[in-house]
């Protein structure tokens, strides 16, 4: 049945996994990167790592065959503008490695609008590199692959048409809502007036009620005179 085949490790875990500092950098590279899983960050630092690695000790060795392996590698991922070197493979940052993942690239070359939609176009096996299918998102692009990655076109139509109708509900409701503001306004202004109303006829009817009761108190007071006068003849 053959021989077995040859398990490698693909990342390694960390010394300090509850370091605050490196907890942080990770939360930022999630959100930047749109990566789920810390696992990918792994997987990546360790190919990051490997790499420069395998620099420093073929600066002591000075292998050119291996050099020259090496620096093939590393320019078909196009880490390196230019020509690469050791100070350029030295010099490599994280960052730097995550920018040609599959969903990165797929963001950079307008095929996504978002990081989170190019995860999604990948995981559901909507795009492919050569003819292949890929389904991983943390897959390396190579130069070569770049002008070969196609997103199937039907899912990017249905992407539009749905922008499409978005945009038409939007334009759709504001007028709605503009004449909802017109006949709130005017129920507010009919409240206003008929308060203003309900002040002036009690203002009215305050004015109408003073003379007349300046009318009683003045026959009350004539009636007590007339009442004082009669007990003063009585007596």
């Amino acid at each position: 049945m053959g021989d077995p085949r040859k398990l490698k490790n693909h990342f390694s875990s960390v010394r300090r996994p509850y370091d605050v500092s490196m907890l942080e950098e990770e939360r930022n590279l999630k959100e930047k990167y749109g990566i789920r899983r810390k696992k990918e960050i792994r997987k990546i630092e360790y190919l990051w790592k490997s790499l420069r690695q395998r620099a420093r000790k073929l600066i002591a060795e000075k292998d050119k065959g291996k050099m020259d392996l090496l620096f093939k590698k590393v320019d078909s991922y196009g880490l390196c503008q230019g020509e690469p070197t050791f100070e350029n493979v030295l010099a490599l940052k994280l960052t730097d490695v995550l920018d040609r993942r599959l969903q990165n690239v797929m963001c950079k070359l307008n095929l996504a609008n978002t990081p989170m939609q190019a995860r999604q176009y990948i995981v559901h096996r909507h795009v492919k590199i050569n003819g292949i299918v890929i389904f991983s998102p943390n897959h390396i692009v190579k130069k070569e692959e770049e002008n070969n990655i196609v997103v199937n076109p039907k899912i990017s139509r249905q992407d539009s048409a749905a922008k499409r109708e978005k945009k038409e509900d939007k334009s759709e409701a504001e007028p709605i809502k503009k004449e909802e503001e017109i006949q709130e306004s005017a129920k507010e202004e009919k409240l206003d007036e008929k308060k203003e109303d309900a002040t002036d006829e009690k203002k009215e009817d305050k004015s109408e009620a003073e003379p007349i009761k300046k009318e009683e108190e003045i026959q009350e007071s004539a009636k007590e005179e007339k009442l004082d006068e009669k007990k003063e003849e009585a007596k």
